[in-house]
């Protein structure tokens, strides 16, 4: 299984190594800078086996007694990891791969925060690299260069280098898998029965590790029906055969999630197709939609440059095979995820990292307006990729989409904690479990629902207590509301959070 890359100076060996570094220095220099991000929570309870979401039959209900802090690491900290796994991979809502494989990995390099997101920060150095083999592939190793340098510097592949999800791997899996099929369907004569096998297997893996990346996978197939005879048709479909077994648990998690989801709600065909495109200018740029206007705006000139030279092409210029239909992937993945989200009645068309799975295509379609149009694609490409160096330092130092909201409270209300103080958190669930992980030992911590947590805190100041109320606001604005206003007192604004001091009754 050997990949045919044309003009190979040996210069770009030392490039792409100085490329591979610093993609690294980005990620992992500040990989414990801030403290676990909200959805980080999931997976880092998970390795103990408690459950931190707010399901029927969880560990948590929507009002918990008030215990100090190290009564509640106790309960965190417990070892029921086999015995609540399958409740856990339900409540999840994803499959079953990278929890299992994040298990492994703390096994060996521990469950600090470094031990822990060191784990996406693997696969997002290897994109790196799988990308400049993809793109070497199709125009050769200066293109390739370009890709990899591309990849390193994306903000959006920074961050999430940095979380303990699934989204890296995602990314990569899928990554592999179009490098295998670019493969296949380059040589329609020749054997390919290793890229054949790293199809299988990174079609399983995607599968089993985010379901939109086993959807993308699925329209890679779909494109490969009609340009491949009957018999490799048929062998490119055996890897999603292995994802059968798990239909089952897939029926669990949507019958579970199906209501309770916040991306419960189709949007109409317009603002999902609309949502998808700025999803890939987030993708291009910064999470969340951190970039800046001109980041983004380069991004699209870069996007729509690529595509208009592309259609300008002359019949005569030779295109690489299978670039089409890698090209075309990207909007019948899309239409894809809109036909689910009418099925279950969601929008996750309108959450980027969702579709990540299609960002290795995303990026070969931008830098493929290098090789088509050099003078034009290069000033284009190498501008994104000095915006983007910048926006990943600031993502890195947490300057830009910072996860800082639960150390940064937990930080806030220690220095201010006098013993007979009552923190009060709605709603439960991670927001509990992750300021709880901050908090010193002998703080007085319990939860309310968000219908009577202001009469609970009124209640307990009543009784003499002074009440730190902290408040889960992710998704809302963050602007002064004047129904926040607890004893006439603005709330201290966090990342996602807000924090409201009650003085008790004397």
């Amino acid at each position: 299984m050997t990949i045919t890359v044309p003009g190979a100076p040996s210069w770009t060996v030392g490039l792409l190594a100085i490329v591979l570094v610093s993609g690294a220095v980005l990620r992992g220099v500040a990989l414990d800078r801030q403290g676990y991000w909200h959805d980080e929570i999931y997976s880092v309870s998970h390795l103990s086996g408690f459950d931190a979401y707010l399901f029927p039959g969880s560990d948590l209900e929507a009002t918990e007694p008030v215990r100090s802090v190290e009564q509640w690491s106790e309960d965190l900290a417990e070892r029921r990891w086999a015995e609540t796994l399958p409740r856990n991979l339900v409540h999840e809502g994803h499959p079953p791969l990278y929890q299992l494989a994040l298990k492994a990995w703390t096994r060996v390099f521990g469950t600090s925060v470094w031990g822990v997101r060191s784990f996406s920060l693997v696969p997002g150095l290897v994109s790196i690299l799988i990308l400049y083999l993809l793109a070497s592939h199709f125009w050769g190793r200066g293109i390739g260069l370009v890709a990899a340098t591309l990849t390193a510097a994306s903000p959006f592949q920074v961050y999430f280098s940095m979380e303990a999800r699934n989204y890296t791997w995602a990314i990569l899996f899928t990554a592999l898998a179009v490098l295998a099929i670019s493969q296949i369907w380059s040589r329609q004569s020749r054997k390919t029965s290793g890229w054949m096998v790293l199809w299988w297997l990174s079609v399983m893996a995607a599968s089993y590790t985010h379901y939109y990346a086993g959807l993308y996978c699925g329209t890679l197939l779909l494109l490969s029906v009609g340009a491949s005879t009957r018999q490799r048709a048929l062998h490119l479909t055996v890897p999603f055969l292995v994802f059968v077994p798990w239909l089952p648990m897939l029926r669990s998690q949507l019958g579970l999630h199906s209501e309770s989801h916040w991306t419960a709600g189709a949007p109409g065909f317009i603002e999902s197709i609309s949502g998808f495109v700025n999803g890939m200018l987030d993708q291009l740029t910064g999470v969340f939609g951190s970039a800046g206007d001109v980041e983004r705006s380069i991004a699209a000139a870069a996007l729509l440059a690529a595509l208009l030279l592309r259609a300008q092409v002359r019949p005569t210029v030779r295109i690489p095979a299978g670039l089409d239909r890698l090209f075309l992937s990207i909007p019948l993945f899309a239409l894809l995820v809109v036909c689910v989200d009418l099925i279950t009645n969601h929008h996750t068309i309108l959450v980027p990292r969702y579709s990540s799975s299609a960002l290795p295509a995303l990026t070969l379609l931008v830098v493929s307006s290098v090789a088509l149009r050099p003078r034009i694609g290069s000033v284009l490409v190498v501008l994104l990729c000095t915006v983007n160096l910048f926006g990943s330092i600031e993502t890195a130092r947490g300057l830009r989409a910072p996860k800082q909201m639960l150390r940064e409270a937990a930080a806030y209300i220690t220095n201010e904690y006098d013993d007979g103080d009552v923190v009060l958190v709605t709603p439960s669930g991670p927001t509990l479990v992750g300021i709880a992980r901050y908090l010193p030992s002998h703080v007085m911590l319990g939860s309310a629902a968000p219908s009577d947590a202001r009469l609970t805190a009124e209640r307990l100041a009543e009784q003499g207590a002074t009440v730190w109320l902290v408040t889960q606001r992710l998704g809302a604005a963050y602007e002064m509301n004047p129904q926040d206003l607890l004893n006439d007192k603005p709330p201290v604004r966090f990342v996602g959070l807000d924090l409201v001091r009650l003085e008790g009754a004397r």
